[in-house]
């Protein structure tokens, strides 16, 4: 009995191990083909075409780049009445007529303001940065796409529009400046406090004489600060236009 069963013992081993190599036999083929097209992925993923000093060139050049007569637009909703806004485009006029603006001063434009470089000028509140509207007037405008459409630089002259706020319970930072980078702007100008209407008749037409020299905005935002500065030397006047973005944004 001990016999037979050993014999049996043995066949059922041999009868297992020539199972297992059928099944090798007829699976291998296969798992060779998956692995095979599975390297070719991996090696595609792991060496992707290289581009050459020049590609890399061009496309740093087209993203840091603004066309030699850039668009510019503004919005200023002088016509709902405000005392102040209607002060600041007094004193922007000239300015905005030298450097061929177009200008919008109804408080509902037929559609958002689209050009290479677009100012919106209203009041801000301190808690901008999460309720994210501002205040052409007594009442509130509540959805800001109305009026900012697309563009390369955003310049906000609008009080405490480049604060930021803490969301403390979801490791976040909201501002309006990060909305906007967001949807594509390359770069924001905006005030991180408060900012005083005598400021950007200084401020604006020394940023765009800058620009139109071929300087980048970076150097652009110094020199208008800087004559800010001349005028009023006070950390609260000449600093509070703030720059966030691509520093190196310049005209062709």
């Amino acid at each position: 009995d001990l016999l037979v069963a050993g014999i049996m013992k043995n066949k059922a081993r041999l009868y297992a191990s020539k199972g297992k190599q059928n099944c090798v036999q007829h699976l291998q083929p296969q798992a060779l083909h998956c692995h095979d097209h599975q390297d070719a992925k991996c090696k595609q993923r792991k060496n992707p075409k290289k581009l050459s000093k020049d590609e890399v060139s061009m496309i740093v050049k087209d993203l840091n780049n603004i066309e030699k007569d850039f668009s510019k637009s503004i919005w200023i909703p002088t016509k709902g009445g405000d005392l102040t806004l209607n002060q600041l485009y007094s004193s922007l006029k000239d300015s905005l007529e030298e450097h061929l603006f177009s200008v919008y001063q109804d408080s509902n434009v037929e559609s958002p303001i689209s050009s290479e470089i677009n100012i919106v000028c209203s009041h801000g509140t301190k808690d901008i940065a999460s309720k994210q509207v501002i205040y052409p007037g007594d009442a509130p405008l509540l959805t800001l796409s109305n009026i900012i459409g697309e563009g390369k630089i955003l310049v906000f002259f609008v009080c405490h529009s480049g604060s930021y706020q803490n969301e403390f319970f979801r490791n976040n930072i909201i501002s309006m400046v990060k909305t906007y980078i967001a949807v594509g702007y390359k770069a924001v100008i905006a005030p991180f406090w408060s900012l005083h209407v005598h400021i950007p008749r200084i401020w604006l037409p020394a940023f765009i004489h800058s620009l139109n020299k071929g300087e980048s905005i970076d150097h652009a935002m110094f020199t208008a600060n800087s004559s800010v500065y001349a005028k009023y030397p006070t950390p609260s006047a000449w600093a509070s236009m703030h720059l966030y973005g691509n520093p190196h944004l310049c005209v062709k």
